[in-house]
């Protein structure tokens, strides 16, 4: 389990994002160095799923020589 407070930490991540289109089309992209920067909870409410809004900062990754990569 990862605890992560509001103010966001200095531990960094990696992150895998897959964007599904409804033409069935995919795009991946990895972005190999981030950062939490905050947490909020969202508001419940009744008959709606609870989340939590998360805002990343992207680092520079000098092995793949940029802040994310992108392949099909």
């Amino acid at each position: 389990m990862v605890v992560i407070d509001a103010s966001g930490n200095s531990d960094r991540y990696s992150l895998l994002v897959e964007i599904v289109y409804k033409s069935g089309n995919i795009r991946r992209f990895k972005v190999p160095s981030v950062t939490v920067a905050s947490v909020k909870e969202d508001q419940s409410a009744r008959g709606e799923i609870t989340g939590y809004e998360i805002e990343f900062t992207i680092l520079y990754d000098s092995t793949i020589g940029g802040h994310y990569a992108e392949w099909a």
